[in-house]
């Protein structure tokens, strides 16, 4: 219960800071640095400034519509894991809104867009590292990459540029070359605090539930996965190792399927610097 409690403190910490990022540097200098925060300030400059104070409201309606998307290709699961995130960061963005209008930190352009994406960033990785997701462009990316079997990196870059020339469109190149540099600071600010220096873990796997564990990873979390067989050194048994790579943000869910069948697993993770040849795809 504590850990639990622990882990909504952190992403009520995490949706604050990417709500404070939002109303104290993006929208003040109408810069979309990527998502849905990024398209409804695309929209609140296309509708008119005095929508402004509905911003919260635009993001909820707008992140609806991502919900109804990603629920019929990625199911139920997987969605309901970002609803709580994106109302409680909705709320707090609208709840912030009234108070936020008249307070203007700089009128440097691209101090706002480094400043609001290290601090966006900042909060999106609280989120993430508590276990909690979001509802929009990232789950988007992951429908293209399944459907496709393009790499999720270019998905989510495919995804993020239809945001910049909507905004290059309504709002202005300026903004929109901004904006790009501050998509490009907020995803590194994201992965060096969430995922650290390396992108990718191993895992090796030894458990009497071997075969359940096999089936539950390859299921839910990459497809690609190999049974060593080993020769235990002090009894003389044959013991199989199940080795699988995975995507860094997959290791919590693995680890926690893992414990579902064996508390007691012997698990081996490092971390993955580079992946060479064919034989693993993520998912």
């Amino acid at each position: 219960m504590l850990k639990k409690g622990l882990e909504a403190g952190g992403m009520i910490l995490g949706a604050a800071l990417l709500a404070g990022a939002v109303n104290l540097f993006f929208k003040p200098m109408a810069i979309f640095a990527g998502g849905v925060p990024g398209l409804a300030i695309v929209v609140v400059n296309y509708l008119g400034p005095h929508y402004g104070d509905y911003l919260g409201v635009i993001i909820l309606l707008i992140s609806l519509l991502f919900f109804v998307v990603q629920f019929y290709f990625l199911g139920r699961r997987k969605v309901l894991k970002g609803v709580i995130t994106t109302l409680t960061f909705t709320a707090l963005v609208q709840l912030s809104t009234g108070w936020t209008n008249d307070i203007l930190i700089s009128q440097n352009l691209i101090l706002m867009a480094l400043g609001g994406s290290i601090l966006a960033g900042a909060g999106i990785s609280l989120i993430l590292s508590n276990g909690y997701s979001f509802i929009g462009t990232v789950g988007l990316a992951e429908i293209i990459t399944r459907r496709f079997e393009i790499p999720p990196g270019k998905s989510v870059m495919y995804v993020e540029s239809v945001v910049i020339l909507l905004g290059l469109v309504v709002i202005g190149p300026e903004q929109a070359m901004i904006s790009a540099l501050g998509i490009y600071v907020l995803s590194k600010t994201v992965h060096s605090l969430t995922f650290g220096m390396y992108s990718y873990k191993k895992l090796l796997i030894i458990s009497p539930e071997l075969e359940r564990i096999r089936e539950h990873l390859t299921r839910e979390v990459c497809s690609d996965s190999s049974i060593i067989p080993a020769i235990n050194a002090a009894r003389g048994e044959r013991q199989d190792l199940l080795m699988i790579v995975m995507r860094y943000d997959q290791f919590r869910t693995a680890r926690d399927i893992i414990r579902q069948y064996d508390p007691h697993a012997f698990v081996i993770a490092t971390d993955v610097t580079e992946i060479m040849g064919e034989g693993f795809r993520t998912l």
